[in-house]
């Protein structure tokens, strides 16, 4: 990884909600966009 890079992560909607998920969007897969801004 780098400074400036952007990742994208994925996350399967039974295992970010579990088989039998709650939320109105549990169907749904989870993606989060990250931009490195910094690395010490």
């Amino acid at each position: 990884m780098y400074e400036g890079q952007t990742l994208s992560v994925r996350i399967p909607a039974k295992d970010a909600y579990g088989e039998t998920g709650t939320n109105e969007l549990a169907g749904e897969d989870l993606i989060f966009e990250i931009v490195i801004v910094s690395i010490d």
